[in-house]
C-alpha cells in the first residue's frame, strides 16, 4: 500500500489497506494497527482527504499509545 502511495495510486493504497484490516485479524497488536491506519491517512491525504486522514490519524495515535509494549513488534515493522 505504501508504494502505491508513491506511485500515485491512493485509490489502490486504500483497497489494499481494507484487505490488510480485514485479514488482521483480532488478535493483532494495537501497533501493527496503528501501522495500518498511518499508511491509510497517507492514502487520504494523496487524494485530498483531510478530514478523513486527521480521523484516521487520531486513531493511529491512540493505538500506538495504547499498545503496552509487553510483546514485542514483528520483526517487519522494527523501524515504526
Amino acid at each position: 500500500a505504501r508504494q502505491m502511495v508513491h506511485l500515485n495510486r491512493p485509490d489502490d493504497a486504500l483497497d489494499l489497506m481494507k484487505l490488510a484490516k480485514s485479514g488482521s485479524g483480532d488478535e493483532t497488536l494495537p501497533r501493527t494497527q496503528a501501522m495500518l491506519r498511518t499508511i491509510e491517512a497517507w492514502a487520504q491525504a494523496a487524494m485530498g482527504r483531510g478530514q478523513a486522514m486527521r480521523r484516521t490519524l487520531g486513531e493511529a495515535e491512540e493505538l500506538f499509545v495504547s499498545d503496552r509494549g509487553d510483546v514485542p513488534p514483528p520483526s517487519w515493522m522494527q523501524m515504526f
